[in-house]
């Protein structure tokens, strides 16, 4: 048997055990310094206390107090400030409602044809003539501009080959063109 326990071991645990608590032992307070000496150090009487007689003249102050009479309180009305709320409502709901108004004017106005006309004759009239000719000479070149225009003669066939021919017929006696396409 790989585990085995000495003989006589369960006869003198018990005994053991007792020695090494009573051993290690220590008073409250000792192990309260040992482990925060700060809670060690506080005082330790009670903070609660009552005066003498308390429970003497107890039953006399509670009839005392249940036997004077009760001040009503001031009743408000709810409703007296409730037109002010309703007010303040409907100003900040106004105000609101302006400045989203004035907001979508100007932002229109920068929007609108007229306003990025007069910002390009502003622009132009701050760039000098030999600025303009330069810019005009590097848009002569044609490469940056687009061209819409389609030569008729490079329509290839490939475009046309899922179109019947009937209906490329019809398609030229309706707009009057006289070319002829090839499928």
């Amino acid at each position: 048997m790989p585990y085995t326990v000495p003989a006589g071991y369960f006869e003198t645990l018990e005994e053991s055990l007792l020695f090494a608590v009573k051993d290690d032992q220590q008073s409250a307070g000792e192990e309260l310094s040992e482990i925060s000496p700060l809670l060690g150090g506080l005082n330790k009487s009670n903070p609660y206390s009552l005066p003498e007689g308390y429970f003497e003249n107890l039953s006399s102050d509670i009839n005392r107090h249940t036997t004077e009479p009760v001040k009503m309180a001031k009743v408000v009305s709810i409703t007296h400030r409730r037109w002010f709320r309703m007010a303040a409502a409907a100003v900040f709901a106004g105000l609101m409602v302006t400045a989203g108004f004035v907001y979508n004017s100007i932002q229109e106005k920068k929007n609108s044809v007229a306003y990025i006309e007069k910002k390009i004759s502003k622009e132009l009239q701050k760039s000098s003539d030999s600025e303009l000719a330069e810019f005009a000479e590097l848009m002569d070149d044609g490469q940056s501009m687009a061209s819409n225009t389609v030569d008729p003669n490079t329509v290839t066939p490939d475009l046309l080959k899922d179109i019947p021919a009937s209906e490329l017929k019809d398609f030229l006696d309706e707009t009057g063109d006289n070319e002829i396409i090839n499928n």
